[in-house]
C-alpha cells in the first residue's frame, strides 16, 4: 500500500469516527441546572470576630520555617 493510499484510509477512517460521534443519538436528555438561593453568611459561613483582638507580632524580613525535611514519600515538613 502506498503512502498516500495509507492516508486516504486513515482520513476515511478519522472522518467516520467523527461523522458517528455527531450523528449518531444518545440517550441523554441534558437539562439546565438551576442554583438554589444564596443564603448569605449564615451556618459555618457566619461573620465572626472572634479574632478581632489578636495581637499581630512583627516577623521582620527573616520570617520561615526553621527547617525543612523531605520523608521517603516525598512530602515536606517544615
Amino acid at each position: 500500500m502506498s503512502m498516500k493510499n495509507a492516508l486516504r484510509v486513515l482520513l476515511a477512517g478519522i472522518a467516520l469516527v467523527l461523522a458517528y460521534l455527531l450523528v449518531w443519538p444518545v440517550p441523554i436528555e441534558p437539562l439546565a441546572w438551576r442554583a438554589p438561593p444564596n443564603p448569605g453568611y449564615t451556618g459555618a459561613f457566619a461573620i465572626n470576630k472572634r479574632l478581632a483582638g489578636v495581637e499581630l507580632l512583627p516577623i521582620g524580613p527573616d520570617h520561615g520555617p526553621e527547617d525543612v525535611v523531605l520523608d521517603d514519600r516525598g512530602r515536606i515538613y517544615a
